[in-house]
């Protein structure tokens, strides 16, 4: 099965699937999750996949106990990130490797807001290596 962040149109089901278990299991009556909080899901790389959503979901409905998930309740990392990944790999056909790859090394350092040392976590390179890629794309 695929990674999340490949099924984006999953998001909007799951998230609403995990608020009702939530809600369930600590007693709680979430009414929903606004649009703006669902863009933000649906923007995010979820790194931990399906667990990760379900995780933030389950967080963020105890904290806001009788009423509807806003954009504001999500957290920071969710809604600080850009779409680290195109919605489709259909938008890639064409471009060498290299372009990919400095395509993602850019989103990534969007997402991360500039910091080095996550983005080339989220990339699984060592820094040194991120920090010769951009000296060699001129980043």
């Amino acid at each position: 099965m695929p990674p999340l962040r490949e099924r984006r149109e999953d998001i909007p089901l799951l998230a609403d699937y995990f608020r009702q278990r939530a809600n369930k299991l600590h007693g709680t009556t979430c009414e929903g999750i606004s649009s703006e909080a669902m863009a933000f899901l649906t923007r995010y790389f979820w790194p931990g996949n399906v667990r990760e959503l379900a995780n933030v979901i389950e967080a963020t409905v105890v904290e806001v106990e009788n009423r509807q998930v806003e954009a504001e309740d999500l957290p920071e990392r969710i809604r600080g990130s850009r779409e680290l990944v195109p919605a489709s790999a259909a938008g890639m056909v064409g471009l060498t490797m290299a372009q990919v790859e400095r395509m993602m090394i850019e989103r990534t350092l969007q997402a991360t807001q500039g910091n080095r040392e996550q983005a080339a976590k989220i990339l699984g390179i060592g820094t040194r290596t991120l920090y010769r890629k951009l000296k060699e794309y001129g980043l």
